[in-house]
């Protein structure tokens, strides 16, 4: 196979190689050259990229690599097209995400994913995978799930420019924690994660992200923790009177209703992000609307939490002011619930 030859318009460029299935079952894919092995347990992560740059046709493309092992390859239409879907539904107000994927040099294990930027905040997506060979008898749950949620996803998050430049910062100390992610630094002016691999690298115009799925059904608590070195180490979420961090709802643009809530601890260290979706039952028997249909379509939520850098005095002030346009940015992925042909996958254990 061809190594891919960078279009001369695109200045960045990632590559996610190998992809790997946990236990042959193509909705958990799992992105060994992108997240660490040691991430906290139970959680389905994907690669999630923030993009800064005053380029206004700025164009980022994603190359997705299947392991040569895997009973899997990109599921494609008739036609040879690259089976896909959007997870953000559409909004009037903002432009619609660009994205176009195609098979690369005709491989069916590998991908290109190329977006450009349009002025939509959020592009989200789901890349369909299938069984090369054989695969889930029809009517299982793992037949249904493969329909619905098998593939690879990608999350863009275009923060056009307002990133600030200062001098890179990253706390060496302290081992990983398998039950919460880290703030470990800044670069950038965005939070630098603990977990994804060091040696993964990434244009400065681009940021990692935490972006995790939450299929119908299952609940979950994201920790995410705060330990940021000198001179940031006295850096705390800012917490509301009720003892919630203070968010910012980016997309959808109002509080989703699973989330339940955002409750800090006592230090204002940790921020635990709690998530619960309804089974699938309880998806298909409402009326569908703008808001709640995430049965055939999906929906994505990108969070700000915000920071706070203490009392004033407390940090010099160009300090205070890269942590006054600092947020920590999760993102949770609702995939759907049914495909468009009316399988549905079967709800999660809880």
């Amino acid at each position: 196979m061809a190594e891919p030859v960078r279009a001369l318009q695109t200045s960045l460029s990632l590559t996610l190689d190998p992809v790997r299935f946990e236990g042959g079952s193509l909705w958990k894919a799992r992105y060994s050259s992108l997240i660490g092995e040691n991430s906290p347990h139970g959680f389905q992560f994907e690669p999630a990229f923030q993009v800064c740059s005053e380029d206004p046709d700025q164009e980022v493309e994603v190359f997705f690599r299947i392991a040569d092992k895997e009973d899997a390859v990109f599921e494609t239409l008739l036609g040879g097209d690259v089976s896909w879907q959007l997870l953000v539904p559409p909004n009037a107000e903002t432009p619609a995400p660009d994205v176009t994927v195609t098979l690369w040099d005709e491989d069916p294990r590998t991908c290109r994913v190329l977006w450009r930027r349009s002025g939509a905040p959020l592009t989200a997506l789901r890349v369909a995978c299938r069984h090369a060979e054989g695969g889930p008898p029809p009517d299982t749950d793992e037949w249904a799930l493969t329909r619905v949620e098998g593939g690879v996803y990608l999350v863009i998050i275009d923060r056009c420019t307002t990133c600030i430049d200062h001098e890179p910062v990253r706390n060496p100390a302290g081992a990983r924690n398998g039950k919460r992610v880290r703030v470990v630094g800044l670069a950038n002016g965005r939070p630098v994660y603990d977990l994804f691999r060091e040696d993964f690298s990434v244009p400065p115009e681009i940021s990692l992200e935490p972006a995790f799925r939450m299929g119908h059904g299952e609940h979950r608590d994201f920790h995410l923790a705060l330990d940021l070195p000198e001179p940031y180490a006295g850096v705390r979420f800012k917490t509301a009177p009720d003892g919630q961090v203070e968010m910012t709802l980016a997309v959808p643009g109002w509080k989703p209703g699973e989330l339940l809530g955002t409750p800090a601890s006592e230090d204002n260290c940790l921020c635990t992000i709690e998530w619960r979706r309804d089974p699938l039952l309880s998806c298909v028997s409402h009326t569908p609307d703008a808001h709640t249909d995430t049965c055939s379509q999906g929906r994505t939520a990108n969070l700000y939490a915000q920071l706070d850098p203490g009392p004033p005095g407390a940090l010099r002030p160009e300090l205070a002011a890269v942590i006054a346009n600092t947020s920590v940015d999760p993102t949770v992925i609702q995939p759907p619930a049914c495909d468009a042909s009316g399988v549905c996958s079967p709800p999660r254990e809880v």
